[in-house]
């Protein structure tokens, strides 16, 4: 059985789409960072889910291939989450929000000061992040001794 124990989130941004864009990065090794939340500590008995939703507009009219953007979640400098979601080209309805979650079971030791980043990058140009954004991460206590 797992306890909701704690919630952590990184929102900002008006509460319609539509607010402040930020220009996408195009590098896959300095890509674009959104947003972060941290625990104090978490440790093995922990899951801890990760969830959120990001505003997308691609402006890019030099259309040759296949448009997209790459999302990723980091524990500290580890990646534990990457999804490729293809973007409409900018005529044919290409605002839109992309939404992901991620569950990150833990090792069975303790770590303190963790910090969950979320991230964003595109193989074009001319693609923005629009608010609001909104990163939750919620932590379990996991209770092995159910039914014992």
């Amino acid at each position: 059985m797992a306890h909701l124990v704690d919630i952590r989130y990184d929102q900002y941004g008006s509460t319609t789409p539509g607010g402040s864009s930020t220009p996408i990065s195009t590098s896959g090794t300095a890509p674009t960072r959104v947003a972060t939340v941290r625990f104090p500590q978490i440790c093995g008995a922990n899951l801890i889910e990760l969830d959120g939703i990001i505003h997308v507009n691609n402006d890019n009219t030099n259309v040759t291939s296949t448009q997209y953007v790459t999302v990723e979640i980091r524990r500290g400098a580890l990646l534990i989450y990457q999804a490729n979601i293809e973007i409409d080209g900018e005529a044919v309805d290409d605002y839109t929000f992309v939404t992901f979650k991620h569950i990150d079971p833990l090792l069975s030791r303790c770590m303190d000061n963790v910090e969950y980043t979320l991230s964003i990058h595109a193989n074009v140009s001319n693609m923005f992040f629009h608010t609001p954004v909104n990163f939750t991460a919620k932590r379990y206590l996991i209770d092995n001794n159910v039914g014992q």
